[in-house]
């Protein structure tokens, strides 16, 4: 009861009132992201329920001006939570890590899987990569990352799947996208293992964008939960 009481009272605050957004540029509101993570609440919540498809699949690359963002070319990926689907959009990276766990070295990136509903809300997975390793999708998307000011649209064939942990265990939280309008639709997943990149790569990145993240925001009434 006391974890329904939690995350309803989690959900009200957060669909029925999106965010405005101040003249000169900065959000209002008090749900906004990236947060600090700190004081999780373990709960029995649900277990991710991924649908990405393992295997190759054609993907286009693209530089917006603010990141690297990789969309699908076929909306066959979708996140399910709380028994509503949502379909995967795009996903980008942030140099260095948006989100801080309390205690912890920032990672060097944090990546970014948006899957939205028709509603207009979004589950956003939160992924921490690390440069300790190798991994083939990222290294193929940094290597097809169009400069700064293209309009190129590149395509390239990866597995998503490799840019997510094996480990599903996740923090959850209520909060904004952290790129304007910085939205409150996002029901926040940020996984706690991280994945690992090479460095190579991520310097490929950092030439693009030496930061890009944006800086934590207040926690405000918010919860963290953890688990499952």
């Amino acid at each position: 009861m006391l974890r329904r009481a939690l995350l309803g009272s989690l959900a009200a605050a957060l669909f029925l009132g999106a965010s405005a957004f101040a003249p000169n540029g900065t959000a209002t509101g008090d749900q906004q992201s990236p947060v600090v993570i700190e004081h999780a609440i373990a709960a029995k919540i649900q277990p991710l329920n991924i649908r990405y498809p393992e295997g190759l699949a054609d993907f286009l690359v693209y530089n917006d001006g603010h990141t690297i963002k990789v969309q699908p070319v076929r909306p066959q990926y979708t996140t399910v939570y709380d028994g509503k689907s949502y379909s995967l959009d795009q996903f980008h990276f942030h140099h260095p890590a948006e989100h801080v766990v309390a205690g912890a070295p920032v990672a060097p990136m944090e990546l970014h899987f948006v899957n939205t509903n028709p509603d207009g809300t979004a589950v956003v997975l939160g992924v921490f990569l690390d440069s300790n390793g190798t991994n083939a999708a990222f290294s193929r998307i940094m290597r097809a990352a169009p400069p700064n000011g293209s309009k190129n649209k590149v395509p390239v064939r990866i597995d998503p799947t490799q840019l997510l942990p094996k480990d599903r265990h996740y923090w959850m939280y209520m909060g904004s996208l952290t790129t304007r309008d910085y939205d409150q639709v996002v029901r926040w997943i940020v996984l706690q293992t991280h994945v690992p990149v090479d460095q190579a790569s991520i310097s490929r990145f950092a030439e693009l964008y030496p930061n890009n993240a944006r800086g934590p925001q207040p926690i405000n009434r918010r919860f963290i939960l953890s688990g499952p």
